[in-house]
């Protein structure tokens, strides 16, 4: 192989390490300060599109709630309005419990939606975190079945 050829190589390996680079996407996107515009929730669900310039956008982007396009904010506003009915029920049934991860025979009690049964269910866990909020008996996650149940919340996707 020539001097050419070597560097030619070379090029295109340089093109394709960029190229993908280029294509991989961040785990969490942040729009660029002076004014990027980013899409945000607010409200009951609603979209609105900003430009990043002020300290109330760093807030933001430290909640989470910065999305690229139109349609990722608006799936989020989805998801967002389930799990803050989850929270609100778990917190409202036991405000104050904080799992001992370090404590291996302590059962984590939290509910999760059954495809099977159509509705929520309570389970336990000792050592996976599968949840956001745990409440620390049976009795009290059943509590907090009984109220998603009652409101007839669905997850994302179910009809």
């Amino acid at each position: 192989m020539n001097k050419e050829q070597e560097l030619q190589k070379a090029l295109q390996a340089a093109q394709d390490a960029l190229t993908a680079y280029q294509s991989v996407k961040p785990a969490v996107w942040v729009p660029k300060d002076g004014g990027e515009y980013y899409w945000r929730v607010i409200g009951e669900g609603e979209v609105v599109t900003c430009p990043r310039v002020s300290e109330f956008d760093e807030r933001n982007i430290k909640r989470g709630t910065c999305y690229q396009t139109q349609a990722l904010a608006l799936k989020a506003a989805e998801y967002s309005k389930v799990q803050g009915l989850i929270n609100q029920a778990c917190l409202n049934v036991e405000p104050d419990y904080v799992p001992d991860w370090s404590d291996k025979s302590q059962l984590k009690w939290f509910v999760c939606y059954s495809h099977y049964t159509c509705g929520w269910v309570s389970t336990l866990t000792i050592t996976e975190e599968a949840a956001i909020i745990y409440q620390s008996t049976k009795a009290k996650a059943q509590q907090v079945r009984n109220i998603l149940n009652d409101i007839n919340l669905k997850p994302v996707g179910v009809k």
